[in-house]
């Protein structure tokens, strides 16, 4: 009896040792599956290239691995001083809504809460328990790209525009000479200033746009209503604007005047040509309304903004003159805001067009 316990014993053990061993695999197994399963996601494949690739000492790896060709207007260097720039806190990622998909999963990298960039993944393969491998299908950085990655800039035709500072060539000019629409009218007394556009495509990091005329460089303007779009404007002058500002705020003076039936349009012809001249000399007679009334009247405001030298021989401005009537059966204040373009002819400048806003 005690032989038959004892062997009991020792079949009871070894059984224990045989199913712990079992479980022991078994478990081994089913953590290499939860592994493997877990490497096969595309958020930790993200997660380890968040820490592994996004640094400026890691970059040239993953500026690599993009898909395409890199830009004639960018290199890895770049992309890292663009990295140095804009990372200057914990680095987080999430799902990007509307692109992401489970086969093709692309996500928006922050520093702090700013986009810094956007990664797409692909599946390279499969590990041996059958998931999916994930690698980096394709980079860009900063939220400021349009689609196709890319950006467009409007400039002076005239102007020497660069990119990470390599000379913008012809081939990326998609709109030449297009007339600045307040000047377009200007043909025949000067050159009729013009914008070209460019549009780059294929870039990976937010460049730097510089565009000089004249040897004085343009300030540029971000549309913050549409990705990737800059303007590089014609400049200004304060010192023209000095000399001229008595003879714009004049026009406006003899413009108010005229519409009231309180000027001449004799002189306010004088300080016009083209188009400018022959717009007034349309307007109705107002006089065959006014006459016989008695009536006052003042300016309350006469500014001008925007002033915009284009050559020379030419530049714009915008105006702005708030003319109180006091009609005796009642008053208004007359609330006007154009556009003028000016021309100089003989040594001296002309309205030659104006828009009414």
């Amino acid at each position: 009896k005690k032989r038959r316990l004892k062997g009991y014993w020792k079949f009871l053990a070894i059984y224990s040792g045989v199913l712990a061993g079992l479980i022991v695999i078994g478990l081994i197994w089913v953590y290499g599956l939860l592994g493997a399963y877990e490497k096969g996601m595309p958020d930790v494949a993200m997660d380890n290239i968040i820490r592994t690739q996004f640094s400026s000492e890691n970059i040239d790896n993953l500026v690599n691995q993009n898909a395409g060709e890199v830009s004639p207007y960018e290199d890895v260097d770049n992309v890292r001083k663009y990295l140095e720039n804009t990372v200057n806190g914990n680095l987080t990622f999430a799902r990007k809504s509307g692109e992401y998909t489970n086969d093709s999963p692309v996500y928006l990298v922050k520093s702090d809460d700013k986009n810094i960039a956007k990664v797409s993944l692909k599946e390279t393969g499969k590990n041996r328990r059958g998931f999916s491998v994930w690698a980096v299908d394709a980079v860009t950085f900063g939220e400021f790209l349009g689609k196709d990655n890319a950006i467009t800039i409007t400039a002076p035709s005239d102007a020497v525009v660069t990119i990470n500072g390599k000379q913008a060539g012809e081939d990326i000019i998609r709109k030449q000479d297009v007339p600045v629409e307040i000047a377009k009218n200007v043909g025949d007394y000067v050159k009729v200033p013009c914008n070209n556009v460019y549009r780059i495509e294929g870039l990976m990091a937010e460049p730097e746009i510089t565009a000089v005329l004249n040897g004085r460089q343009l300030e540029l303007k971000k549309d913050d209503s549409a990705d990737g779009t800059y303007t590089a404007a014609y400049p200004s002058d304060d010192e023209l604007l000095a000399g001229q500002s008595d003879n714009i705020k004049n026009i406006n003076i003899e413009y108010g005047k005229y519409i009231i039936n309180k000027g001449s349009l004799t002189r306010l012809k004088s300080y016009m040509t083209g188009n400018a001249k022959k717009y007034v000399s349309d307007i109705p007679a107002v006089w065959a309304f006014l006459w016989g009334k008695n009536y006052t009247y003042e300016f309350k405001s006469n500014e001008i903004s925007n002033f915009v030298k284009y050559s020379d021989d030419c530049f714009s401005c915008d105006v702005h003159f708030d003319l109180y009537v006091n009609w005796n059966t009642g008053d208004k204040t007359y609330d006007t805001n154009l556009s003028y373009v000016f021309v100089k002819q003989s040594g001296k400048w002309y309205l030659a067009d104006f828009a009414i806003k």
